[in-house]
């Protein structure tokens, strides 16, 4: 037992040892280097030198018998770096067996390390332990088949030759595949790493880098290196005159040609639609240069033919050859990649603006290139976007379009001029392309859409390193992208004030879109005061994944539509407190207006998102089925608070309001009444309006919605007290007859007075309103109409039966009791009411003579009794509108927890919860009644019989809850 203990404690020492040597890969594929391959050789050396130290001895006659895996860690460095190496790892373990073992165990070990060495370099170019398979096990045993063979040399070894010689040959096999399957399993794990994190930075159609490995070689590009943006010239064309599969097929021709070099000092990247970046380093800029020009000629030469197809140039429309723009830029000293890029993309775009197919580098611009682009970009297009009256976008897309013309026309220009004119940089080009495309594509913008201008605005505006987009969405802001910051930022929900106080300025300035730039100093003040406002927990989160203690400036840009800020750009500096000069925020600009035009094509998406969503849910809420249990009214249904609720909530919403109430006329007292407020600061009190007063009769009489832009000095304005807000909508409601259904109120404040479009988007919210106050009514009326019925055979049943008059509303009453109290949903409410009303269905089918008999049932009367269950669910299947889970009551009320009731058998949670529950209060009612067979009981002894079925007839736990509901009087 000691030996097996110790071999053990060897073979989890190998375990450990092997593990430890693993973890020095670290990255795949395995290169070699010098500083690694010695730590692996020493760690194994060592491994080697413990195993033999720690091994199992026993003492004996020559020889010893001596167990361990000493000789497993040589096996793996003489099969890595050569029998040279493994030897000078064996040295240790020798010098050691030599020096405590004495001399004979030395040589011994000497011959056993020189036999296995010998046999692993021979067996070296073909035996790959690491890549062996379960059918090649066999095959570990190979580099041990010499280890002992020395014990033949004597007599004594002979004798116990194939007892030690196996016994080891087994022992160091078995250590070799468990080593073997712990080196392969590292480096399967870093394979499959190395997999997924190649996926991740590389482009999925040219199979180059993506703009995240782009950016991450960026930051660790070094001083002296060229960055070079390239732009396929024309490419539009080939889009629209072919198809997007052969535009796919053109950029992976040139992705090939950028990749072809597979030198490490020239690295392709795709970064957009059909732009490309080269990170190189030949040397010097002369050769990045004579390079890139070479690359331009070739793609040029190639033309079409780079997606392996020829395509004439029948009518001209496409050009005879595809061409390259691009700009160099070489990094230089204290240079960061930001300002390495903006250097970059201004000579593309001086490339692009004056003939295409060339290179321009950045020491052929200007040094005031770069204040005359902002310049130029700002007078070039329009002003910050802002929305008049009508909701139309003055300078949004069509402005952004008529900025293209201009810049279109000014390249022109410079193709004629034989010198380099400054126009605006590529990237400010890029996105208002994207905008345009935006716009085209109809659809609602994603974090991504965001993100992406975003980026776009970072790497034009001078100064700015990292940003942030956040956008209203209702009531809130929300982040919806970060550059340069943690990802898990975005979705993060702000509130409307926390915003403004981050502005810092006056509440007139923000308003107004008015652009701020504050400094380290003030960000602190700002910062602590916005911080104050979030949610638990979100302080110290923008502390960290923010950076806010290495800000050292921030452009902050409020985005205004119909004098509401919807949305914050803040454009960030981490490097200098000055960093944004006037022509930033010139450049900036633009981007706000690009931002306003995309925000108005948004809002317009998100109504209509918003009005079908009233529909569609709503309208999912209008079925028997969805309805509440409990007693209905004459005119009301129990659903309409929710649906009340729900339409509010959308006004709210929709309307961008402070407050919004549904007042609902009362045809009986000539009264609009409040039914449903919603607002963020507070909710409007309990209301009755006389005809006559308030904004809302004006709307319900004139039958146009009402607008004022400022309530306090409006004579009759109802309870002015209430009124939170400086101006009102009045929207009416009415029926497919134009009879008067109510009013939707809603108020803002007075710098945000309701527009024309405010009342198209109210005319739409009153249609969609309407019709569903008008259809729940309706359903109502047919609910009413089926639970009288349902109560009307439920009460005939009764009289056939002989039962206590009333019997079929107590069960029901109190069935509903437990329900609530069980907090069941209320389309399980319904079910129950119904199964309820409808439980004894099934003994219309039963003979009088058996169902009116006054005495003792005989067997077989027992047996016909029994079937009503299944009579009564059968019959319940013919009608219409019965909720489904009702059946359930009906069929299965006379099942025992136990097992032993009828008609199926079921016992315990097999039993349907509804049906359990109603079996409570169907026995209760049954033992306080009086019936042909018996005379009543008290409560108190129907309370005994129900506590002594507990676990036996009845659940327990709902027997519980039904004695906690006796005690308390609620059920009697």
């Amino acid at each position: 037992m000691r030996g097996l203990t110790e071999v053990l404690f060897n073979l989890s020492l190998l375990i450990t040892c092997t593990f430890g040597l693993s973890l020095t890969f670290r990255e795949w594929p395995v290169r070699r280097r010098i500083r690694e391959d010695a730590l692996r050789v020493g760690l194994a050396s060592a491994s080697s030198l413990l195993l033999m130290v720690f091994a199992f001895r026993e003492s004996g006659p020559p020889p010893d018998l001596h167990l361990d895996f000493c000789l497993v860690p040589l096996v793996l460095v003489a099969k890595r770096y050569g029998v040279g190496l493994g030897a000078l790892a064996a040295l240790p373990m020798l010098l050691w067996g030599f020096t405590e073992e004495g001399t004979q165990a030395g040589i011994k070990a000497a011959v056993d390390v020189a036999a296995l060495l010998l046999i692993t370099g021979l067996l070296r170019p073909k035996y790959d332990i690491l890549m062996l398979t379960a059918r090649d096990l066999w095959l570990l045993p190979i580099p041990f088949l010499a280890v002992n063979l020395v014990l033949l040399a004597s007599a004594e070894g002979r004798a116990v030759f194939w007892q030690v010689y196996l016994l080891g040959l087994l022992i160091n096999a078995v250590g070799l595949g468990i080593a073997a399957m712990i080196l392969l399993s590292r480096y399967q794990l870093l394979r499959v790493t190395q997999a997924f994190r190649t996926q991740a930075h590389t482009d999925p159609l040219t199979s180059l880098g993506n703009r995240r490995q782009f950016d991450a070689d960026l930051a660790a590009l070094d001083v002296g290196a060229q960055l070079v943006l390239l732009d396929l010239d024309h490419f539009k064309i080939v889009n629209d005159q072919y198809g997007h599969a052969v535009g796919d097929q053109v950029l992976q021709g040139v992705a090939r040609l950028l990749g072809r070099d597979e030198r490490q000092q020239v690295r392709a990247y795709r970064i957009g639609g059909e732009e490309f970046a080269l990170l190189t380093d030949v040397g010097s800029e002369g050769r990045a240069r004579t390079w890139v020009e070479s690359l331009l000629k070739e793609v040029a030469r190639q033309g079409m033919t780079l997606a392996g197809i020829s395509f004439p140039d029948s009518n001209g429309s496409l050009p005879a050859t595809l061409t390259l723009s691009a700009g160099l830029a070489t990094c230089r000293p204290h240079e960061t990649p930001h300002d390495l890029f903006r250097q970059a993309d201004e000579a593309l775009y001086l490339a692009k603006t004056n003939g295409r197919n060339r290179l321009v580098c950045s020491t052929d611009v200007p040094a005031s290139a770069a204040k005359k682009t902002a310049r130029t970009a700002a007078r070039t297009l329009p002003k910050p976007a802002q929305v008049g009256g009508s909701g139309a976008v003055k300078g949004g897309a069509a402005s952004g379009a008529l900025g293209a013309v201009k810049l279109a026309s000014l390249s022109a220009a410079a193709a004629d001029d034989k010198t380099l004119s400054i126009q605006p940089r590529f990237t400010l080009w890029q996105s208002l392309r994207t905008t345009v495309e935006l716009l085209s594509q109809r659809r609602s913008m994603t974090d991504t859409d965001w993100s992406e201008l975003l980026r776009l605005a970072i790497a034009c505006v001078d100064g700015a390193e990292a940003g942030s987009l956040n956008m209203r969405e209702g009531r809130e802001f929300r982040l919806c992208a970060v550059q340069g910051y943690g990802a898990a930022l975005v979705g993060l929900p702000l509130s409307e004030q926390s915003q403004f106080l981050w502005y810092g300025h006056d509440r007139a300035d923000w308003q107004a879109g008015k652009a701020r730039v504050i400094n380290s100093q003030e960000l602190q003040l700002v910062g602590k005061q916005s911080d104050a406002l979030h949610a638990a927990g979100q302080t110290q989160f923008f502390q960290e994944a923010g950076r806010r203690d290495e800000l050292q400036a921030n452009l902050c840009l409020p985005v205004v539509l119909n004098g509401e800020v919807v949305a914050h750009l803040n454009l960030d500096s981490f490097s200098s407190v000055h960093a944004f000069a006037p022509e930033a925020l010139e450049v900036a600009g633009l981007f706000a207006q690009q931002l306003a035009a995309l925000l108005q094509f948004q809002q317009r998406w998100r109504e209509l998102d918003l009005l079908a969503e009233l529909h569609l849910h709503l309208q999912t809420d209008d079925g028997l089925a969805a309805a509440p249990a409990g007693p209905l009214s004459s005119g009301s249904s129990p659903n309409e608070p929710r649906l009340e609720a729900r339409l509010t909530d959308t006004a709210l919403d929709l309307l961008r309001a402070h407050q919004a109430t549904l007042l609902r006329y009362d045809a009986d007292l000539d009264l609009l009444t409040s039914r449903a407020a919603a607002g963020r600061d507070r909710q409007l009190g309990p209301a009755q309006l006389p005809r006559g007063q308030g904004l809302a009769w004006r709307a319900l009489e004139t039958g146009q919605i009402m607008r004022s832009a400022d309530l306090r000095p409006k004579p009759g304005l109802y309870r002015p007290e209430q009124v939170e807000h400086d101006c009102m909508m009045a929207v009416p409601l009415f029926g497919q007859h134009h009879d008067p259904l109510g009013v939707l109120v809603v108020t803002r404040a007075a710098n945000r007075p309701f527009q024309i479009v405010d009342e198209h988007l109210g005319l739409m919210l009153a249609s969609v309103g309407s019709r569903l106050l008008e259809r729940h009514a309706h359903v109502a009326d047919l609910q009413e109409a089926l639970e009288a019925a349902l109560n009307t055979l439920g009460v005939a049943l009764e009289v056939r039966d002989f039962e206590t008059q009333g019997h079929t509303q107590r069960v029901r009453h109190h069935a509903h009791i437990l329900g609530r109290a069980l907090n069941l949903p209320p389309d399980l409410l319904v079910a129950l009411r119904h199964g309820a009303a409808l439980h004894d269905i099934g003994k219309l089918a039963i003979p009088d003579a058996v169902l009116l008999k006054p005495g003792r049932l005989t067997p077989h009367e027992r047996r016909t009794m029994e079937t009503h269950a299944a009579l009564g669910s059968v019959l319940a299947a013919r009608i219409p509108y019965l909720h489904p889970e009702a059946h359930a009551v009906i069929h299965s009320h006379h099942e025992r927890w136990d097992g032993a009731g009828y008609p199926d058998r079921l016992g315990g949670e097999q039993i349907p919860l509804l049906a359990r529950l109603f079996s409570l209060c169907d026995v209760y009612d049954a033992l306080v009644s009086v019936r042909p067979y018996k005379q009543a009981m008290s409560p108190e002894q129907a309370l005994e019989i129900i506590r002594e079925g507990c676990g036996s007839q009845f659940d327990p736990a709902l027997t519980d809850l039904f004695v906690r509901l006796w005690e308390t009087g609620e059920i009697r």
